[in-house]
Parts: structure tokens; C-alpha cells; sequence
């Protein structure tokens, strides 16, 4: 909340995380030693993108 306060724009960078062989090499570059990495973002300035496309509840609800 703090950088959209700010004006900052983020973005998830999954694959280090998603990638079980990538994730160690991850934590070493980031000093982590052991730890696992949960999550990398990116944090920057950037035009506004529009949001994704939703289908409502009705379409995607089965009674």
C-alpha cells in the first residue's frame, strides 16, 4: 500500500521462486543462506496498464 501511497507501480517475478532448481541460487544471491525465497516483486515507475479482463460470478458460477 505504502508504494502505491507513493506512486510506484509493482510486478511479480515469479520464475526464481517457481523454479525449484533456481530458488537456492535465489536465496544464496540474496544472503538467505538456508531460507527459502517466497516471493520476488519489482518495485518502479511506469505508465498506468489497464486492469486484467473478469467474467462476472454469473458466468463462471454452475448451480
Amino acid at each position: 500500500m505504502q508504494a502505491t501511497a507513493l506512486g510506484l507501480k509493482h510486478a511479480f517475478v515469479n520464475q526464481p521462486v517457481e523454479v525449484a532448481a533456481l530458488r537456492p541460487a535465489l536465496a544464496d544471491l540474496v544472503g538467505l543462506g538456508g531460507r527459502r525465497p517466497d516471493i520476488v516483486m519489482r518495485f518502479g515507475h511506469a505508465a498506468d496498464r489497464p486492469f486484467s479482463a473478469r467474467r462476472s460470478s454469473r458466468a463462471v458460477i454452475m448451480s
